[in-house]
């Protein structure tokens, strides 16, 4: 049997000469819409303009039968299991960005200013390990370069962090822990809560937050993901610089990312966004511009006084030899 399914077009024109062929052109779905088109036909569909007549024209291929492997999920999803135990090491909290130059724990710790920064003061993130050990009989593969955050209760948002995350998962090749066997994200890339994104969600002092990790069987397509116990944070800093440094002339100076994202994408993006020398920060520290002094204006008001004066004094010339040129 033949059944019909319509399809998308990309947002922009493609201009081809009789003859011509474009490979610009595709067609992208979730593996879960193509699943109901498994063993059935299918086809494409192009919508054009003929230029001599400027007249639309449905362009239709011939009907195509979708492979087997376009229309099944290649990963098996677990859901929640307790293969692993994810602990916050909350002993170990730092602020970065803002404020907070110094990364050191116990240099920050020790800086007269802390506690007036935290108070008063604004940080980019809250950055602490998490310890993650396998409590199962069997290996995993442990994705613990990118723990994922949410808030309790927060269900929309912790079921977006999963779904997002499962090709990501089903690559995973490493750490492989045994059973017993731990790993520290100290060592396999610091983790960060953008305190921004806190904001954004809504976060309150005393609301909890749970940190997800994801993992992977190893030698199968078999995913799931874990969760620690929900955790509190300690007192937190404000997530962006005062309106006053942080709004001139309109312009904020933190970045779209910091604005929206609340856990780190990889490895890379975390080294270099966790810089407690961002343009962000520099910018926030420069003074407001001062307005202009009246100093300035003195000067030309001499100035046209003078003017003034000298004008007065070539009319009074000019008058002087008028009369003496009409004695003569």
């Amino acid at each position: 049997m033949e059944k019909q399914y319509g399809g998308g077009a990309p947002g922009f024109e493609i201009d081809l000469k009789p003859g011509e062929t474009t490979s610009a052109l595709f067609a992208q779905y979730r593996i879960e819409r193509l699943a109901v088109a498994n063993g059935v036909k299918v086809f494409g569909e192009v919508m054009c303009v003929l230029k001599s007549t400027n007249l639309p024209v449905r362009l239709v291929s011939a009907p195509i039968l979708l492979l087997s492997e376009l229309t099944t999920l290649p990963y098996n999803d677990l859901g929640t299991q307790n293969f692993l135990s994810v602990t916050p090491e909350l002993t170990k909290i730092y602020f970065d960005g803002g404020d907070f130059k110094v990364t050191t724990l116990d240099l920050q710790r020790s800086d007269p200013t802390y506690a007036d920064s935290v108070k008063n003061g604004w940080a980019e993130r809250v950055t602490f390990p998490i310890a993650i050990k396998n409590i199962s009989n069997q290996v995993v593969a442990v994705a613990s370069d990118d723990v994922r955050f949410y808030i309790t209760g927060d269900d929309q948002e912790k079921n977006r962090l999963m779904r997002d995350e499962r090709w990501k998962c089903l690559k995973i090749t490493q750490p492989v822990l045994k059973p017993g066997e731990s790993v520290s994200t100290e060592t396999s890339g610091r983790d960060y809560i953008t305190l921004k994104f806190l904001e954004n969600e809504g976060y309150k002092p005393g609301d909890k937050i749970i940190a997800i990790v994801g993992g992977r069987i190893p030698g199968t397509n078999n995913i799931f993901e874990c969760y620690s116990a929900p955790f509190d944070l300690p007192p937190l800093p404000k997530g962006e610089p005062p309106t006053a440094a942080n709004n001139v002339n309109g312009t904020s100076t933190i970045s779209a990312a910091d604005k929206t994202s609340g856990n780190k994408e990889n490895s890379t993006a975390s080294s270099q966004s966790q810089s407690s020398t961002t343009p962000a920060a520099q910018s926030a520290k420069q003074p407001a511009p001062q307005a202009p002094t009246e100093t300035e204006a003195t000067p030309q008001r001499a100035n046209g006084v003078w003017y003034i004066a000298g004008a007065v004094l070539l009319a009074l010339l000019a008058i002087f030899f008028i009369k003496r040129s009409r004695k003569k």
